[in-house]
């Protein structure tokens, strides 16, 4: 087999291109309703997102079976960064030398999603052994990717320190997402206002009562179809004022995500009169009884007058209340603005390995320029009644 792949201690891989190749035999593997065997993938893969290619890799030790890996290959280059980085004064110095470059990333996830581990061991003792694999991989593949780095993503569980600096591999701790636990006392969300201190009752009121002439509509899969030019452009008024991008969705995704997970997806649209100014999508995790605030995307003139960006997180809190979910997830960016609906930081146990050289370098200062602009009074926020002083 040409997709095959043997190296040191009985290790082998086998590498595919398409999630249909392996789906059906990596659902004997995984357990029942395991992320790595559901429709999220495909969807993701039939979007075809610009600048991302998949591998699905099957993983042997002395010829059996033990785990699967799930590779993002991603071309990072200047379209996927915020030209202001380089304003930084000693960032400024590496812009000649990187500003043209395109830099090949190998992620072990899915850049698109978090909590989603992105490789899979029957046995939990083999775990340690992804980064040989992915090094065996980096390497098996420098004459035509020649990889500047590697990310392994959103793992359930904290490797050992000395292990992680043998693989030459460093944590990357500034990885945070936003989540909210659902109080078993809300059942509506009235009940959540009539629980937040009288400041971000007020607040909250205030924002609800100027989007109120907004009107909210959930889209059918036609719908979806039909608006996707506008909601594609309302992303990229989003994605486009971020630092740094890893990956960039297109259209497709929001149509092929709600093709093939049906009612566990959503996507809501923010109407003034007949204008699309805003959208937010869900996705629903029943047997996990949790939810997700997916990709939004908002006119920014709008949203300066009709605060579509917190109303979208109070609805989506009220989807999370009335679908009696446990908990939603809000994601990674705007952090003071979801601390003070209450979310709290998760943080996300990531490994990262870069290239030694300009890379290297350029990485550390952007990483360390990136943590500095995060900023902490997001971590402050005590929105409830409960936890004032």
């Amino acid at each position: 087999m040409n997709n095959q792949f043997s190296f040191a201690d009985g290790l082998r891989y086998d590498f595919f291109n398409h999630f249909e190749e392996i789906k059906n035999e990596w659902k004997e593997l995984l357990p029942p309703g395991h992320h790595l065997a559901s429709n999220d993938m495909l969807a993701l893969e039939l979007s075809k997102p610009e600048d991302i290619e998949f591998k699905y890799l099957n993983l042997y030790e002395n010829e059996e079976w033990i785990g699967v890996v799930y590779l993002q290959e991603f071309v990072f280059s200047q379209k996927h960064y915020n030209k202001k980085v380089f304003q930084q004064k000693y960032v400024k110095l590496f812009k000649c030398l990187i500003e043209r470059q395109k830099i090949n990333l190998m992620i072990c996830g899915n850049l698109f999603r978090v909590n989603f581990q992105g490789f899979y061991f029957k046995e939990k003792s083999n775990k340690e052994k992804v980064f040989k694999f992915l090094s065996a991989y980096r390497d098996n593949n420098k004459k035509t990717k020649n990889f500047c780095g590697m990310l392994v993503k959103d793992c359930s569980r904290e490797f050992d320190t000395r292990f992680i600096d043998s693989c030459q591999y460093k944590p990357f701790r500034q990885d945070l997402t936003m989540e909210l636990d659902i109080w078993e006392q809300w059942n509506s969300y009235q009940d959540y206002i009539n629980s937040l201190s009288r400041k971000y009752r007020q607040r909250a009121n205030k924002i609800n009562k100027t989007s109120s002439i907004l009107s909210l509509k959930e889209l059918d899969a036609n719908e979806i179809q039909e608006h996707k030019s506008k909601i594609n452009e309302l992303y990229l008024s989003i994605v486009n004022k971020q630092n740094i991008a890893l990956g960039i969705l297109n259209e497709n995704y929001f149509i092929e995500m709600k093709k093939l997970l049906k009612e566990d997806f959503k996507v809501f649209a923010y109407l003034h009169k007949d204008d699309l100014v805003g959208f937010s999508s869900h996705i629903y995790y029943p047997n996990k009884r949790k939810m997700e605030i997916h990709y939004i995307g908002f006119d920014e003139v709008s949203n300066h007058e009709y605060s579509i960006y917190f109303q979208l997180l109070f609805d989506g809190l009220k989807a999370a209340i009335d679908g009696k979910f446990l908990k939603i997830e809000l994601g990674r960016t705007a952090r003071e603005a979801k601390a003070s609906l209450g979310a709290k930081a998760c943080e996300n146990f990531n490994y990262i390995w870069v290239k030694p050289g300009l890379a290297r370098l350029t990485f550390n200062f952007i990483s360390n320029w990136f943590e500095q602009t995060m900023g902490e009074n997001w971590q402050s926020r005590s929105p409830f009644k409960e936890l004032e002083n």
